[in-house]
């Protein structure tokens, strides 16, 4: 179960990601902002929110830093609440932040 939930956390935001990674940050951004206002105002997860909220962390890495790591900043103290089973991810969302201080 626990790894089903996971890969349907990574589907929700793969075509975001994959804007993202072939180099269409504007549209990521778009559709992760809108995903990210929707999983807020529906009460997803806060797991899912976290997943979220940092890939729109990486897509606005270069426009709008400050924004970028205070998503960052919310995903981590998510999965910090997610406990071990989100060790993998934390790390992910510690090592980014690590590498993009203020």
């Amino acid at each position: 179960e626990q790894l089903l939930a996971q890969r349907q956390r990574r589907l929700e935001c793969e075509p975001r990601r994959v804007a993202l990674a072939r180099g269409r940050p504007a549209e990521a951004i778009v559709s992760l902002a809108e995903a990210e206002a929707a999983a807020v105002a529906s009460d997803l997860d806060p797991l899912r929110i976290a997943g979220i909220r940092f890939a729109l962390a990486q897509a606005l890495e270069q426009g709008d830093p400050a924004r970028a790591r205070r998503l960052a900043g919310l995903a981590e103290a998510a999965l910090v609440d997610g406990g071990p089973p989100r060790a993998a991810e934390l790390a992910q969302v510690r090592a980014w932040l690590a590498g993009h201080p203020i």
